[in-house]
């Protein structure tokens, strides 16, 4: 199993330190709620981890996963040091996580969840989602129309698996298919830097799909 973490930016002991956030900053309750309660029916079928079950631990996946989500939609929170500080307040607690979490419980649940439990809500959600471009008498032709690329994510140097210029320079690859037509994400693999995007494409090609790529896919 893969394993990420939030990659911002090195701490600069010589820096000003980042403007205060306030609780008043924070948005995106509501969709939040929406995602947990998705999220919940696929972690209720999930079969509990030991670590899930041992009395000492406090912070499980659906409040990882929270947080997870709602850092990324709430730019003010620049970092995985002002997420874990946000969870001092009184709303955090009681919509997000359910208590204070500290910044080693949050960086120790990366290693102990599966990360297929988003992927899976990730793809359901998108086979929910109806066409919302193109022509109708297009789409009568081209059912279905994906769009296929790769971008790299830096990487911290610690990841030693995402290899790709050198030790000092790690990356991951994101390999994304796009149904075009109704504008989400279908199929999304993370390789390492060097992941070879043709030879990942590949492995996912669907009959009766209509791809759309750039010419590095291409054989000639």
């Amino acid at each position: 199993m893969r394993t990420y973490s939030f990659n911002q930016r090195v701490a600069n002991p010589n820096a000003e330190p980042p403007p205060a956030v306030t609780e008043a900053q924070l948005s995106n309750w509501k969709l939040l709620e929406v995602f947990q309660r998705r999220l919940q029916p696929l972690l209720d079928k999930a079969p509990p981890t030991p670590t899930e079950q041992d009395p000492r631990r406090k912070l499980l996946p659906a409040d990882y996963f929270s947080m997870l989500l709602f850092g990324l939609l709430n730019p003010a929170l620049q970092t995985t040091r002002a997420l874990c500080a946000a969870t001092a307040w009184q709303r955090m607690q009681a919509e997000v996580c359910g208590r204070t979490v500290s910044m080693g419980s949050f960086s120790e649940m990366q290693h102990l969840v599966d990360p297929e439990l988003l992927a899976g809500l990730l793809r359901s959600c998108a086979a929910e989602a109806q066409p919302v471009f193109g022509e109708e008498r297009v789409r009568a032709y081209v059912l279905e129309l994906i769009a296929v690329d790769g971008t790299l994510l830096p990487a911290l140097p610690r990841m030693a698996w995402a290899l790709w210029q050198d030790s000092k320079h790690r990356a991951g690859k994101l390999h994304l298919e796009l149904a075009v037509w109704r504008d989400v994400p279908v199929a999304f693999t993370v390789t390492e830097g060097n992941g070879a995007e043709r030879a990942v494409w590949q492995e996912k090609l669907r009959a009766g799909v209509c791809y759309v790529n750039d010419r590095h896919y291409s054989h000639d």
